[in-house]
């Protein structure tokens, strides 16, 4: 390191902050909490953003974003962002370079190469359903991911649960160099941010009225991993069996093309069929960023009806705002609901019945609840707290930077 002694981070993530879940969420939580450490510098390169300046220093943190265009042009895939990568590193001479997903993958491998920092990499994508290594072959982003686990130039691979770890070592990526660091959240940020004035602006925001009880699922609109239908099926039972209450069920993905779109009209046809279109509401805008706490708060419940998942980390997210959570028996959620009808409930893939029972549970057991809501964000505390993550990357750079120093 120089003469300051304070450490310096460049972070590459093309989605930086996402509206909700994924890989974009990991990047912001991560910078944000290390840029709290007084003796860490933390400078982001993503995308441009409508009504974001390219430059912004965040205030209180010792933070920089830097947005450029993310497009690229024939001869050269993230033209842009890379040239704009290079003069940052010239500027700042980073220690470390921490590249996530696929853009921040490529990225970093062009400025590891110019500038020879060590280069760590998150991979984000859900793991396969089944494990077929034909798939390598067919798919460009598990042939890419197989190309990384092929370069010893990249020193680490953060797995951000044991779900993603399996993943990577399927894929060939030596075991030396996968470091299981469980992805975090800021627990205070959450709190704050889902205070009784927000929640009253969000409640507005998608039209709530007195006296809803709202049940969210914040998935993405994939048919191919979310079983949105099973949610709907599900939700029309619990309506019928407590028909007392007013239900409001909430479906957070937005459609970006032609596939989720089709996926959405085919289950707003399986609402009215269901006969609960009139308490179904989709979103056709994404929810903000920071509004997502003060949702998660407003809900009674969370639910998750993945296929498959790397984490679940909406899950996380609801929990750590008290809110109960509902999610498939699936490897990824597994290691959130670690423990059933404590952590949260988990029901089979693609049970509907079970799923719905789960459901009235939630809303004629109190004590259940109570417990639901207690040992749930006790559990989050205890693994999912961005501190903890922040500890163990810092760790894990330092290390690296030391290997480096003495080669």
């Amino acid at each position: 390191m120089d003469d300051s002694n304070r450490l310096r981070i460049l972070i590459v993530s093309k989605q930086y902050p996402p509206t909700i879940g994924g890989g974009g969420s990991h990047a912001f939580y991560l910078a944000s909490e290390l840029s709290l450490r007084k003796d860490v510098d933390v400078h982001v390169l993503t995308s441009t953003v409508r009504n974001k300046p390219h430059y912004e220093r965040i205030k209180e943190r010792n933070l920089v974003v830097h947005r450029v265009n993310f497009g690229h042009t024939e001869t050269l895939p993230y033209e842009g962002a890379i040239r704009k990568g290079l003069q940052l590193c010239k500027s700042i001479n980073p220690h470390i370079i921490h590249g996530q997903h696929i853009a921040g993958s490529l990225i970093g491998l062009h400025l590891k190469a110019a500038f020879k920092k060590p280069l760590v990499i998150t991979l984000h994508k859900t793991p396969m359903l089944n494990w077929e290594p034909t798939k390598i072959k067919n798919e460009p982003l598990y042939s890419f991911i197989k190309f990384l686990s092929q370069l010893e130039t990249i020193e680490a691979f953060i797995a951000g649960s044991r779900a993603f770890k399996r993943e990577l070592r399927r894929f060939g990526v030596l075991e030396e160099k996968v470091k299981l660091i469980y992805h975090g959240i800021p627990i205070k940020w959450f709190k704050n941010s889902a205070d009784s004035k927000r929640v009253l602006s969000v409640a507005a925001k998608i039209g709530m009225e007195q006296n809803d009880n709202l049940i969210i699922c914040p998935s993405r609109l994939d048919e191919k991993r979310k079983e949105i239908d099973v949610f709907l099926k599900a939700s029309a039972i619990l309506k019928q069996r407590i028909s007392d209450r007013k239900f409001v069920f909430l479906i957070t993905g937005t459609a970006e093309n032609k596939e989720e779109k089709k996926y959405r009209e085919y289950l707003e046809e399986l609402a009215t069929f269901l006969k609960i279109n009139d308490c179904v509401k989709f979103l056709n805008e994404p929810i903000k960023f920071e509004e997502m706490p003060a949702l998660y708060r407003l809900a009674e419940a969370c639910v998750l009806p993945s296929i498959t998942e790397g984490l679940g980390l909406v899950l996380i997210e609801a929990l750590a705002v008290r809110t109960p959570v509902i999610g498939s028996n699936t490897s990824g959620i597994r290691e959130v609901i670690k423990t059933n009808e404590k952590h949260g409930l988990r029901f089979q893939v693609g049970d509907h019945k079970e799923l719905a029972t789960q459901l009235i549970q939630l809303f004629t057991d109190e004590n259940l609840l109570l417990k639901l809501r207690r040992e749930g964000f006790k559990w989050v505390k205890k693994q999912f707290d961005a501190k903890l993550m922040v500890d163990s990357h810092l760790e894990l750079y330092k290390e690296l930077i030391n290997k480096k120093a003495r080669n």
